[in-house]
């Protein structure tokens, strides 16, 4: 009887995890829980996390997502992102930002910077018109080509009206 409780005990405190794990990702791609479509976002954010491959290691991990003012925007409006990473070594970090294929983005650095083993990156980006998906990825910049690790995260974005 001991051993059956301990079970339960261990599976409700698994469930709790899972929810605080929800919510901790709809904070962390800037949704508002109070609309279906941010529910939609929140779900594919969450989604976009867990389908990402463990980094290497020695690798850079990518810590956090936010987005300015959400990862909603209207036609032709601008929409701020800044990941944050974290790297074992200390080694020197960049970012890569990109859009789906076919797609002309300008991403505009803001700002980035880089203390110890954090560092923090801020871009600016008119996305197009629709449901598009999004990458950063957090290279390694001090070492060659075929030795930096790197760490990537897709993420949606979602541009109402017609562009």
């Amino acid at each position: 009887m001991k051993s059956k409780y301990l079970c339960q005990t261990t599976l409700l405190q698994a469930s709790i995890l899972s929810v605080a794990l929800a919510v901790s990702l709809s904070f962390a791609v800037g949704c508002d829980s109070k609309s279906t479509a941010s529910e939609e976002a929140t779900a594919q954010g969450a989604a976009a996390k867990m389908k990402q491959p463990a980094p290497a290691k020695n690798a850079p991990a990518i810590t956090n997502l936010s987005f300015d003012p959400s990862t909603f925007a209207s036609c032709g409006e601008s929409i701020e992102i800044c990941v944050e990473a974290l790297d074992p070594d200390g080694d020197a970090m960049t970012a890569r930002w990109s859009g789906p294929e076919g797609t002309s983005m300008t991403f505009e650095r803001l700002e980035s910077t880089q203390n110890g083993n954090t560092f923090r990156e801020c871009t600016s980006v008119t996305p197009p018109g629709g449901q598009s998906r999004l990458s950063v990825e957090i290279v390694e910049s001090d070492k060659a080509a075929d030795a930096a690790q790197s760490d990537t995260l897709e993420f949606p974005v979602r541009v109402a009206g017609d562009c």
